[in-house]
């Protein structure tokens, strides 16, 4: 994520255009306004992570 960000700043500068920033772990709440339009808030919502993927 460290690159993207990065590249994402960078784009934005040279495009000199303003960098707008997003919460990752919202835009994954918020997606299921796509499926599920009847949603509204107040609602439960149970994130998990995985966490890094090694190999070794």
């Amino acid at each position: 994520m460290l690159v993207g960000v990065s590249y994402a700043k960078a784009l934005a500068y040279a495009k000199n255009i303003p960098l707008v920033g997003a919460n990752h772990i919202e835009g994954h709440i918020a997606a299921n306004y796509l499926t599920y339009k009847e949603l509204k808030p107040p609602f439960l919502c149970v994130m998990m992570s995985g966490g890094n993927t090694r190999n070794n």
